[in-house]
């Protein structure tokens, strides 16, 4: 039996990380609740993704949360690490002011506004997360804006 169990972690050496990651630090259906309250509620008011050098340290001291637990939220609650995390809450943020007719902003002042420091990761995540570039999604809504404007 051992060696089978060996050999199946030598083949899938991820496995036993995956069940061992947060093993020895499960959270209580209260306690993560709380702490995904008091993380939600430092997103919606403080938006820390905005900020291009925020880092997991950083949110885990202003959200008075321990850094080992807020990852394992965030892993989670959110099926992602991190920075995917905060790369698709800038992203929102990103969509949202292409989404405004009124917003004469250029795509780089967007960018570098919604937290991006980096073009490149940027147009990576934009694409990844819309299927489209982001003069592609601007010029789409504005097309269908249009179209719903002439249809009333």
């Amino acid at each position: 039996f051992v060696n089978i169990l060996e050999f199946i972690l030598l083949l899938k050496p991820n496995i036993y990380f995956i069940m061992e990651k947060y093993r020895g630090n499960p959270l209580s259906s209260d306690s993560k609740h709380k702490y995904l309250h008091r993380l939600s509620t430092y997103i919606e008011k403080q938006r820390p993704y905005l900020i291009p050098e925020m880092s997991i340290e950083t949110m885990a001291k202003e959200t008075s949360i321990n850094i080992r637990v807020l990852s394992q939220i965030i892993n989670e609650t959110y099926h992602n690490n991190f920075n995917g995390y905060i790369n698709e809450l800038r992203i929102q943020e990103c969509i949202k002011q292409l989404s405004d007719p009124c917003n004469k902003k250029t795509v780089l002042e967007i960018l570098y506004e919604s937290g991006f420091n980096s073009k490149s990761a940027f147009y990576t995540e934009f694409k990844k997360h819309t299927g489209l570039t982001p003069q592609e999604f601007r010029s789409k809504n504005k097309n269908i804006l249009l179209k719903n404007v002439s249809s009333n």
